[in-house]
């Protein structure tokens, strides 16, 4: 049955995004100039607002009209004649429709849309409210691990009123409550966080590496070099508190460098991940520092694990965490 669900499921977004596929002249993209119309009509058969058959179909027709300029124009001509379209007659019935006191008091806001959009490609299909509910649970879902952060004001209540299915509302409901446990540590005074400042001047990766495990004489150091724009890094991340608990015999110290990402995203990250604790560090060095090091350690890919022993002397082995059971027995040895 689950594996129906989940290739039913599927088939919503293949229905869903096939239906939308724009090409503006340079590459393919996402339309969703059909939401307004569809989520109108939804919200209509349900008696949420009051809109008539021909005020429907201005809506289609603003629909095609905007698809017709993107389909023929691109860049600055696109922009001047989605502006010049704003200022049609259809363009402002449509704008002074969804105005209206009951429209506006109904219709989604933009981070709800995409729900809408589910909604509608559900019922064209003619899902129950059982499997609809599971699309719909999939998708938050998916939404927070994509996010990284606790729904957005609204979410939560829109998932409360349209989930039915009390298993998929307390799951999705346990991790929206994960992510806003996490959002309220406060990690802007966590020992994790080393500063930099005692490096300014050192250029060289060997050198700049000594520095930053010279305080951890007399202790296991391993290494991991990882960037926000990592993929393999995060999805690291997202089991690293396991491989703490199974390798916390060995005394070591976790020790993160982030290669060229913004602070923004490297702050969003660690805290999204948990990634902070007594025996984990993290350094954010300059661009030419970093450079410097991935350049001594012969970086070619990422994550890059290193590992250190406990006079700090570099071990050329396979320091990757992934494999676990392979680095607990070389550990063992260390110990």
């Amino acid at each position: 049955h689950h594996v129906t669900s989940m290739f039913l499921s599927d088939y919503v977004d293949i229905m869903l995004y096939s239906q939308r596929v724009v090409y503006d002249g340079k590459q393919y993209g996402f339309s969703t100039f059909e939401d307004t119309p569809c989520i109108l009509r939804w919200l209509k058969e349900r008696g949420k607002i009051h809109i008539t058959d021909e005020e429907l179909a201005l809506f289609e027709c603003d629909a095609h009209e905007k698809r017709l300029i993107l389909s023929k124009y691109n860049g600055e001509e696109y922009k001047e004649a989605h502006s010049k379209y704003l200022e049609s007659d259809l363009s402002k019935k449509c704008k002074a429709i969804l105005g209206r006191r009951d429209i506006y008091r109904e219709y989604p806001d933009n981070y709800l849309s995409i729900y809408f959009r589910y909604l509608c490609t559900c019922d064209s299909l003619g899902y129950d409210e059982q499997l609809r509910d599971f699309v719909l649970a999939r998708l938050a879902y998916e939404n927070l691990n994509k996010n990284r952060h606790s729904f957005l004001l609204g979410e939560m209540s829109f998932l409360n009123s349209y989930v039915k299915l009390p298993t998929a509302l307390s799951y999705i409901r346990s991790q929206n409550d994960k992510y806003l446990a996490i959002e309220q540590n406060n990690f802007e005074n966590s020992a994790s966080f080393k500063s930099s400042a005692s490096l300014e001047g050192i250029s060289d990766g060997e050198k700049l590496l000594r520095e930053i495990i010279a305080p951890f004489k007399g202790k296991i150091v391993l290494l991991d070099i990882w960037g926000t724009w990592c993929q393999a890094c995060l999805n690291a991340f997202s089991h690293a508190h396991i491989d703490y608990g199974q390798l916390k015999d060995y005394d070591i110290v976790y020790l993160y460098l982030c290669s060229r990402s913004k602070e923004d995203d490297w702050e969003d990250v660690i805290r999204s991940y948990n990634l902070v604790g007594d025996n984990i560090v993290h350094y954010r060095l300059s661009t030419d520092q970093q450079d410097a090091i991935e350049n001594y350690l012969h970086v070619s890919s990422f994550p890059s694990y290193h590992l250190f022993d406990r006079n700090g002397k570099h071990l050329d082995v396979n320091a990757d965490p992934r494999q676990l059971e392979s680095l607990a027995t070389f550990l063992s040895n260390l110990k």
